[in-house]
């Protein structure tokens, strides 16, 4: 938990890249209803570097990183944000109608491999 003003912010979400971590939560405190996505390069483990936050509109509950650059967080309002954390920009958006509570991200998508065929497998003969 973290103060920020009259507010705690409640820890809900965290994601790892390589290079990056991100968490995310909501704020504790009657009629506040916004959060922040708040991101940090690992390199601050060893003093070098700074943080910075990405502001969500509402309550954060899932983080996912797509790649290193693409954080996507999702919350109470339903929508679905895809965010450029080297540009500490939102990239996309898209609303889903109903809270969203976890993200899944395949890894090689993620990182732009190919998908491989959807034929199964051959299996050998059983005798």
């Amino acid at each position: 938990m973290t103060q920020f003003g009259p507010w705690a912010e409640r820890l809900e979400a965290i994601a790892v890249a390589r290079e990056v971590v991100a968490t995310a939560g909501f704020r504790d405190a009657p009629g506040v209803t916004g959060s922040r996505a708040h991101v940090a390069p690992v390199s601050l483990l060893d003093g070098k570097g700074t943080g910075w936050s990405l502001d969500c509109g509402a309550a954060v509950r899932a983080l996912a990183f797509a790649g290193d650059e693409l954080l996507i967080t999702g919350g109470d309002d339903g929508r679905v944000i895809a965010w450029d954390v080297t540009g500490q920009k939102q990239v996309a958006s898209l609303s889903l109608g109903a809270a969203v509570r976890a993200l899944a991200v395949d890894a090689g998508a993620a990182r732009g491999e190919r998908a491989r065929s959807s034929r199964a497998p051959s299996m050998g003969r059983c005798t």
